[in-house]
């Protein structure tokens, strides 16, 4: 079990607004998403407008499919309460709820206006990535994600570990001092796919040779590799199992990105047949 997160404790009271680190991590992590956007929808010579509207549909399904998704997972907590349920104060989101209720919103807002979902989904993908990166680096500072311990003596080594507060160690683990900073690796890792996908974005527009929504499919398969690989060093109370609801989720995802890709490479190279 955790112990109580200083994350979701006031970092300084506005009137009677209570501003919390968490909120203010992803607040910043929504508004340098957005400024990428904003940037690659210029590039692209798209109208910004069509974003704001997206957001619109895509934040209170965020909120909605996050908390949703959170429940689920931690459904002895919310069990025998469950008004707690729709009290988000103590925090209680999931990345991954966040996700699917971004992707519901823009699939709808797309369909509804008759815009191509694949070609809005590459512009966004930077801006998405980026969002990812604050939100690792919020992780690491707030000490939120920790990693599995290292032993007692690691601080003669001079190896990058985490030092993690005692009031912030789990509880069976207040004995040890350093933890692998698996949320900093994450955000070094997503800051290489990020670049990757500026690369693909620029061949795109230079060249126009490669398919719309591939940047996002290989980018995402990217992604969820990294959550995959990385969530063998996430610290979890429960030893008996091998793979932990977040590596679960990375694998279903890597699988539906590679079998869209196939079909749509499939679909793609028939179309090519058939015109000639």
């Amino acid at each position: 079990m955790r112990k109580a997160v200083s994350s979701y404790t006031a970092m300084f009271l506005l009137g009677p607004v209570h501003i919390y680190w968490y909120g203010l991590t992803i607040s910043l992590a929504i508004v340098i998403g957005l400024l990428i956007t904003w940037g690659n929808v210029k590039k692209h010579h798209e109208d910004f407008s069509v974003v704001i509207d997206i957001l619109l549909w895509c934040i209170p399904l965020g909120i909605v499919f996050g908390r949703g998704l959170y429940v689920i997972f931690h459904w002895q907590i919310f069990s025998d309460r469950l008004l707690n349920i729709f009290l988000l104060s103590g925090g209680g989101l999931s990345i991954y709820g966040a996700f699917i209720g971004f992707l519901c919103g823009t699939v709808f807002y797309l369909y509804l206006t008759g815009r191509n979902f694949w070609y809005w989904m590459d512009i966004f993908l930077p801006g998405m990535i980026a969002c990812l990166i604050v939100y690792q680096i919020g992780n690491f500072c707030m000490q939120n994600t920790i990693g599995t311990p290292l032993p007692v003596s690691y601080d003669n080594d001079h190896s990058i570990a985490e030092y993690i507060d005692f009031k912030q160690r789990p509880t069976g683990f207040e004995g040890y001092l350093y933890f692998r900073p698996v949320a900093l690796y994450q955000a070094v890792v997503l800051g290489v796919i990020f670049l990757v996908s500026l690369l693909l974005t620029a061949v795109q527009l230079k060249y126009s040779r490669i398919q719309q929504g591939n940047i996002f499919l290989s980018c995402m398969v990217l992604i969820a590799l990294c959550r995959f690989v990385f969530g063998f060093m996430y610290l979890s109370s429960n030893t008996s199992v091998i793979l932990h609801s977040g590596q679960y989720f990375a694998l279903i995802l890597i699988a539906c990105c590679l079998i869209i890709y196939w079909l749509r490479r499939r679909a793609f190279q028939r179309e090519k047949t058939y015109h000639y």
